[in-house]
């Protein structure tokens, strides 16, 4: 297996363009886009602030005690995902020791 990286040199983390809205400030905004808090989605509102494909983490843990384990389904489809990661992450380390000899 490669060597072990921090999950932040591998991705972009972009939780500091979050912009948390109180339940009162998301009545004056319905609209057709979600809007996600760590239970998934809680409203939709009338404009986004993320434009492309993310994968969504609670942070603080609730969604998964709450609803005690995401489907087997889920959890295979995050799987491949990160197995693809760390294959490229394996490959480019290839990579790099080869050129580096």
């Amino acid at each position: 297996m490669g060597s072990k990286v921090l999950l932040g040199d591998v991705v972009q983390l972009d939780d500091s363009r979050r912009q948390p809205l109180s339940s009162r400030q998301r009545e004056g905004r319905k609209g057709c886009y979600p809007y996600y808090g760590a239970q998934g989605i809680v409203d939709y509102l009338d404009d986004y602030t993320y434009d492309g494909t993310y994968l969504l983490v609670a942070g603080d843990g609730e969604n998964l005690r709450s609803r005690k384990m995401p489907s087997i389904d889920e959890q295979q489809s995050i799987m491949a995902i990160l197995g693809s990661i760390d294959n490229k992450i394996a490959l480019n380390q290839q990579t790099n020791d080869y050129l580096a000899a």
